[in-house]
């Protein structure tokens, strides 16, 4: 029983206890290690075998003998619904379990290809998922550091005729002083701050915010050195006091723990610091980190006669209060309005009297969450995120499709060892919670892999949306709520694609797999496959017909024509830092620094502008035509635009007819105006309009006065490039007063060659000159590429799920008929062996694989017409309903499906009956 030749005599060197106590279960483990070592399977070679087989021998009777009186010694267990679920095993939940996951983990690392495979699939899936959810964390879902945040509440007044969320600083002193539905309230507005030495001060800019006396503890916030600004540091006249955040102070100071009782200088003022921010607060702005704050009270100090403390048409400041404990929304509005009624009765701007008056003292108080703090990129961004992560939602359905598929066909291959498991008396109920132990460990070794993914790439999309002129600093960090998500999508994603395996496994016919008949050689697993198949071609063509028109919107964007030159102009924006100075000596100041522009080599025409093109900002007034003939209000609407001489020259705009502006548009002279094509067609129609003139409405009875117009250029976008509304009036920024003229405006300079080059050699001109200016230099390229971000993100995320989508479902639609060919084999050979020639069977294989395709097509066209009005404010310059776009994705689609099946077709179709015949069905 021992096996023959020298092995019999190693059941005569076992200890005479082992021998007497456990004999015939010696025998029985000595035979099979016997019976390795001749068939090769035992690692000991040589002299050694002999003793490592006995080394071995015994290590397993000890083994049994113990497992032997531990089971004599454990009281007979209790019929429970648990044995009954474990189908009768004797073994406790746990330890089933735990048998389960090492046999599960035993069994993935002895198929290292197929683990492989499916690791990187869920990886990518669960990464692409997770790293959508964490922008979405990061920008909606995650709550600011401070103390309850679920009780802050921002305030708006809404229907004042002004077209912002802001209120000025007579409005919240009013508000302040009458409130009493919140416990705490206060008034916040971002700024930037230049800072540096008293002889450099103003080079360097660092992010800052006004806050009123109750922010700090309306906020709950403590301080980690000094303290924080209270009610008494926010009064008229107050002291330059400033506290400053705790990235600031660990990143520019150097976490200098004597920073309390220094000063820092803010726009050539210094300001003593009095205190540093906790950690974990960076500002009530989610984007962009604030380094330094400063009493409200203190912009008197920096703006000195510019403060806007006093302005009643200054819309600046944000109004956040913290609701009482169980207050509600609709009763702290209850409580406000009568209090916003007097507000707005008291804050009347100068000058609204009529309509406009009667329409600012109608306005209504509005209040919204504000856990989540401000964040302009939010608005921009939140349609786009939801968009993205209802589409990753059907990556992840696509990834689960595929890997069911993997694991069906893995499970038919393991249909012997299946079927030997249920003779020996394995439950249908065991063997579904070791084929799902198995899928769910196989999804959290994904999620993991997952979590890794998104890590790298949520900073490589926060970089993404990022520009120069606006950098977004957002913590993607992983948090609980991320977590939470990779973990439910571990386990969702390992049952949605484990089940379909799990069942099929209960399925197996232990006589007919044995045998190698019956369900064995055509299981349903290749019927599941295809209705996997059909569903992943399904979402295939949802997230295909979607990429393609968000692909199509950035391309028609990104190739647009803006009305002026988009590669080779140069934006300055400059900012005179010289306090004190006159607006006389600040205009004199630009005109000197735009003669220096104009005479550096290499510029081939230079100009300034009260606004830049595509930064989003647009300032609009009405106007009428010469002799008082009206328009009406909703079309005689236009964008108003201030520019320097020479504007359209530096912009490579052309002038249609008549000229631009010149230097002769002088204070004193004749005002003048260059119309858009669209502003002409708008107020005079089509006749000729050089030499005729309009007026500027200033209020409901009174215009300004006459216009004349000197020219006509080609429309231009000048807020977005999605705008099409590009009806603008262009004036002479010399003829504006000189308190027009503030401390910033920005050059825009055309070069003859070198962009580049040319960038470094304005910006020391503007620097470098007699007055002191800070100056930012930028390619409107750059600006045009910024602008269209968004669109950009979209395109390049739809473009990577719809490939990742494209390629799992021919991957998919392949692995389903190579393994329906290999199952059919037998089959295949009788055909031919009967006559069947192998253009037949090319084609019976391919109609197969055609049917669940053309079915996921039908579906998915179903589904894209209804997925395309989710994303179509997303789209410009396309139709969502484009049949075109429709029927190219799913020739696309279809069209790489069949080839992937044409190849396990060719490979039928080229089969020899008499070999398969004499092989059988492998």
């Amino acid at each position: 029983m021992a096996g023959r030749g020298p092995y019999r005599l190693l059941l005569l060197l076992f200890p005479a206890a082992l021998r007497e106590r456990h004999g015939n279960e010696m025998a029985r483990l000595l035979a099979d290690r016997c019976r390795d070592a001749r068939r090769g399977v035992s690692r000991p070679r040589g002299a050694l075998r002999v003793a490592g087989l006995w080394i071995l021998a015994i290590r397993d009777a000890v083994h049994h003998g113990l497992v032997a009186r531990l089971e004599a010694r454990r009281p007979p267990a209790k019929t429970s619904r648990r044995s009954a679920f474990r189908g009768g095993s004797s073994e406790g939940f746990g330890a089933a379990r735990w048998h389960d996951l090492r046999h599960a983990a035993r069994g993935l690392g002895r198929s290292a290809g197929f683990t492989a495979v499916a690791l990187a699939t869920l990886a990518l899936g669960i990464g692409a998922s997770t790293t959508i959810f964490t922008l979405v964390n990061a920008l909606i879902l995650r709550p600011l550091a401070v103390a309850e945040p679920g009780r802050l509440t921002q305030v708006t007044i809404a229907g004042t005729g002004v077209d912002t969320d802001r209120f000025t600083n007579p409005q919240w002193e009013a508000l302040r002083d009458r409130q009493s539905a919140f416990e705490g309230v206060f008034a916040t507005a971002d700024v930037y701050l230049g800072t540096g030495p008293e002889d450099d001060v103003g080079r360097e800019r660092v992010r800052g915010a006004w806050v009123s006396g109750g922010f700090f503890s309306t906020l709950g916030l403590r301080p980690s050195a000094g303290r924080l600004l209270g009610a008494g540091d926010d009064v008229r006249g107050c002291p330059a006091v400033a506290v400053v955040g705790h990235g600031y102070w660990r990143h520019r100071a150097g976490a200098d723990p004597e920073i309390v009782g220094r000063a820092i200088r803010l726009e050539g003022h210094p300001f003593e610091i009095v205190g540093v921010v906790e950690p974990g607060f960076a500002g009530m702005t989610v984007e962009a980190a604030t380094d330094v704050y400063l009493p409200l009270c203190a912009e008197a100090i920096v703006r000195g006669e510019h403060s806007t403390l006093d302005a009643r048409n200054t819309w600046i400041l944000q109004v956040v209060g913290r609701r009482p404990q169980g207050a509600g929304l609709s009763e702290t509005r209850a409580a406000l309005e009568p209090v916003v009624t007097g507000v707005l009765a008291d804050t009347v701007p100068r000058g609204w009297e009529g309509d406009r008056r009667a329409g600012y003292l109608s306005g209504t108080v509005e209040l919204e969450a504000a856990a989540s703090g401000f964040s302009p990129l939010r608005a921009r961004y939140r349609r786009a995120l939801l968009v993205l992560l209802g589409g990753v939602g059907a990556v992840l359905l696509v990834v689960c499709g595929n890997l069911a598929n993997l694991l069906l066909a893995r499970t038919s291959r393991r249909r012997g060892e299946i079927a030997m498991r249920i003779a020996l008396g394995a439950s249908g109920r065991r063997l579904l919670a070791q084929s799902l132990t198995e899928s769910l460990l196989l999804a959290v070794l994904g999620a993991i892999a997952g979590l890794i993914v998104a890590r790298w790439t949520s900073d490589l999309l926060v970089a993404l949306i990022s520009t120069p002129d606006a950098p977004v600093t957002l913590d993607v960090a992983p948090d609980h709520r991320v977590l939470l998500f990779a973990t439910a999508l571990a386990i969702a994603t390992g049952l949605l694609f484990g089940v379909a395996p799990a069942l099929h496994a209960r399925r197996v016919s232990p006589q007919a797999a044995i045998k190698g008949t019956g369900e064995a050689g055509r299981p349903a697993s290749l019927r599941t496959g295809g209705v996997l198949v059909a569903l992943q071609v399904t979402f295939s063509l949802v997230l295909l017909t979607g990429a393609t028109l968000l692909v199509g919107t950035f391309w028609r964007l990104a190739t647009l024509d803006p009305g002026f030159d988009r590669e080779r102009v140069i934006l300055a924006d400059t900012e005179i830092l010289v306090p004190g100075l006159e607006p006389e000596q600040q205009r004199q100041a630009f005109l000197d620094l735009l003669e220096r522009l104009r005479a550096t080599p290499g510029v081939q025409a230079a100009s300034f502008a009260e606004l830049t093109p595509l930064e989003g900002f647009s300032i609009t007034e009405f106007v009428v035509r010469a002799g008082f003939e009206s328009l009406l209000d909703e079309d005689a609407e236009v964008f108003l635009h201030r520019v320097g001489d020479d504007y359209f020259a530096a912009m490579g705009a052309a002038v249609l007819d008549g000229r631009g502006i010149d230097a002769t548009d002088g204070p004193g002279s004749e005002p003048v105006a260059v119309l858009s094509e669209s502003a002409a067609r708008l107020v005079f129609g089509d006749a000729g309009v050089v030499g005729r003139s309009l007026h500027l409405r200033l209020g409901e009875h009174e215009v300004s006065e006459p216009i004349r117009v000197v020219g006509v250029v080609r429309d231009a976008k000048l807020r977005s490039l999605r705008d099409e509304n590009t009806a603008t009036i262009y004036t002479a920024l010399r003829q504006q007063p000189p308190f027009f003229w503030g401390s910033t405006l920005t050059f825009q300079v055309l070069p003859e060659i070198g962009v580049r080059s040319l960038e470094p050699a304005i910006h020391a001109v503007l620097e470098d000159g007699p007055m002191r200016t800070r100056a930012q230099t930028t390619l409107l390229s750059d600006r045009l590429s910024a602008s269209v971000a968004r669109e950009r993100l979209l395109a390049l995320i739809a473009t990577f799920f719809a490939s990742l989508t494209l390629f799992l479902a021919v991957v998919g639609l392949y692995g389903v008929m190579s393994f329906h060919v290999s199952r059919r084999l037998h089959e295949i050979g009788i055909r031919m062996a009967l006559g069947a020639g192998e253009s037949g069977v090319f084609a019976l294989v391919l109609r197969q694989a055609a049917r669940p395709v053309l079915f996921g097509v039908v579906l998915g066209a179903l589904g894209s017409l209804a997925a395309v009005r989710a994303i179509a404010s997303l789209l410009y310059g396309v139709s969502p309903h484009d049949v075109r776009v429709l029927v190219a994705s799913a020739a696309l689609l279809t069209g790489g499906a069949l080839a992937s099946a044409a190849l396990p077709a060719r490979r039928a179709s080229r089969a020899d009956p008499a070999v398969v015949l004499r092989c059988g069905t492998p």
